[in-house]
This record gives structure tokens, C-alpha cells and sequence, in this order.
């Protein structure tokens, strides 16, 4: 993006590995993109930029910011994604005004204490990483609506996602979960939720209580039926579901008056219920990779 107030790096064969300290005499600029370079330090300079809304520097050589990075309490917006951080940069916890911070792809071990201080975030993103540990603390960021902790293996979920009434969107993809705490009926706004890639065979009957809940993915897991916890949500209208070894779907599942696609592939299924025709919503339905899936009730309706 080009623009008053605003400096995009070019995506051409032109690689930075440095940005100059003169870029601290740009005062009054707010949108500074950096992505997709080679840098790994950033100028003490940057703490002059006291104008600055949006700094992208995903996808760099970056392991540390500058202490001055503290001073820049305009940022809103904050991509740190895919760079070489071993720990969570602490200047960041000064950053009050921020409502989006992504961290994902880094090698961060940890989420410390001090991360409540982030109370304006909306949008967290923390996949791809090395977590094991984030601070209960996260629970005061009661703004927060987006939130993506996928793909740290040994992370161990703090108790205090679930009273984050505001989440609209989570993801807890491939986390070796193995069950949900009653907990998760507190998450009254959320309309999407990932679990792909757990170790997940059971719903709690809390489920039931995500009355919001709009997509939600518990492919690749250990269902051997289908969660009956899914039938009361009123508001679902993708349900992905392959990669399992359910053998049968129930015959009120037509009652899923929303849903208009429902992935089933890869499962142990053998036929479909003759209900499955009464939904009214159906767009679309994806049995491939059962075993002899009998497919008669969709082509005589």
C-alpha cells in the first residue's frame, strides 16, 4: 500500500537487510510495511515515528526488538509473524493501544504475565510455534474475538481462554487434545472453532450451550459416532467431520435446519440416513472415501 503517511517495501528482487536510521525523520508516517525482507535488527530511530498505526514486519530475520519499540504506544496493528523469536518480546506489553498482534511461526516458548496489559487486542495470533505455557493473564483480554493457538504441540491450554466471552473465532488445531472442559459453554459469542488434528472422541454436553457457533471443524480425530451435542446448534452451517471413523449418522440430523455443508469423507460409513433428505439447507455433502457408502437416499430425492 502507497500513500500519505505510508512506505511498503517492494515485492521485487530488491531484498533489505537493513532499514536505515533515517527512517526516524518520518514523523508523521502510520503505515510502515517491511514484510518479506531480510532484516534482523530494526534502527532505535523507529521510537520517532510517534505517528505510527500499522508496522508489518512479518517474515524477516528478526529475534529481538529495540528496547525504544516500547515508545510507539499509536500502534493498533502489530505482524511479527515468521521470524526467528525465541522469546516473546517484552516491549510489546507497553503497547496498550494494540488491537492486533500476530506471533506466529517464531519459536516462542512462552507467554508471560504482563500480557493483560494488552487490553485493547481483538485478534491474537500465536500459531506455528514452540508454546508450552501461557499466562492464566491472558484471561483479562476481554476484547479479544480472534484468537489462534494451532500447532504448538505441548501447549498446555490455560483455563482462562474459556471465560473469554467475546471470541468470535479460535483455533486449537493439532494442540493433542484429548477433551473439552464444561468450561467452553462460556464462549457464548464464538461462531468458529477449529480442533482439527486432536485426539478429541467425545463432546461435553456443555457444547450444546454454543448457540452462536456457525463453522466448526473436529476433522482428524477419534470420533467412532456422532456427537449428538451437534444436533441443538442452531446457528451451525458448515460441520467438518472427515477424517474420523463414524459409522453412522443419527436420523435427526436433519434437524440441523442450517447446515448447508457437511464434509464426511474418510469415515466408516456405510450408509445415510433417509432423513438426511428433509434438510433444508443442503448444499452440499462429501461421503467420498467411505467404504460402499449407500447414496440411494440423496439420488431418489
Amino acid at each position: 500500500m502507497r500513500g500519505a503517511g505510508s512506505i511498503s517495501s517492494p515485492h521485487n528482487r530488491n531484498i533489505l537487510t537493513e532499514l536505515p536510521e533515517e527512517i526516524g525523520d518520518l514523523r508523521a508516517l502510520t503505515n510502515l510495511s517491511l514484510a518479506s525482507n531480510r532484516i534482523s535488527a530494526l534502527p532505535h530511530t523507529i521510537s520517532n515515528l510517534s505517528h505510527l498505526r500499522k508496522l508489518d514486519i512479518s517474515s524477516n530475520r528478526l529475534g529481538k526488538l529495540p528496547s525504544e519499540m516500547s515508545s510507539l504506544t499509536t500502534l493498533t496493528e502489530l505482524y511479527l509473524d515468521n521470524n526467528s523469536f525465541t522469546s516473546f518480546p517484552g516491549e510489546i506489553l507497553s503497547l496498550q493501544n494494540l488491537e492486533t498482534l500476530t506471533l506466529h511461526t517464531n519459536t516462542i516458548g512462552s507467554i508471560p504475565s504482563g500480557i493483560e496489559n494488552l487490553r485493547n487486542l481483538v485478534i491474537l495470533r500465536l500459531s506455528y510455534g514452540k508454546i508450552t505455557e501461557i499466562s492464566q493473564e491472558i484471561g483479562a483480554l476481554q476484547k479479544l474475538e480472534v484468537l489462534s493457538l494451532a500447532e504448538n504441540d505441548n501447549l498446555v491450554l490455560p483455563s482462562n481462554i474459556w471465560s473469554l466471552k467475546n471470541l468470535t473465532t479460535l483455533n486449537l488445531n493439532s494442540l493433542n487434545i484429548t477433551e473439552l472442559p464444561p468450561e467452553i459453554a462460556g464462549l457464548v459469542n464464538l461462531q468458529e472453532l477449529s480442533l482439527f488434528g486432536n485426539q478429541l472422541y467425545e463432546l461435553p454436553e456443555e457444547f450444546r450451550n454454543l448457540k452462536a457457533l456457525r463453522r466448526l471443524n473436529i476433522s482428524n480425530n477419534s470420533y467412532t459416532s456422532f456427537p449428538p451435542e451437534l444436533i441443538g446448534l442452531p446457528e451451525l452451517e458448515i460441520l467438518s467431520i472427515y477424517s474420523n471413523r463414524l459409522q453412522l449418522l443419527p436420523p435427526d440430523v436433519y434437524t440441523m435446519k442450517r447446515l448447508t455443508y457437511l464434509y464426511l469423507s474418510n469415515n466408516e460409513l456405510t450408509q445415510l440416513p433417509k432423513t438426511i433428505t428433509k434438510m433444508p439447507s443442503i448444499l452440499g455433502i462429501d461421503v467420498s472415501q467411505n467404504p460402499c457408502v449407500n447414496i440411494l437416499p440423496l439420488i431418489n430425492s
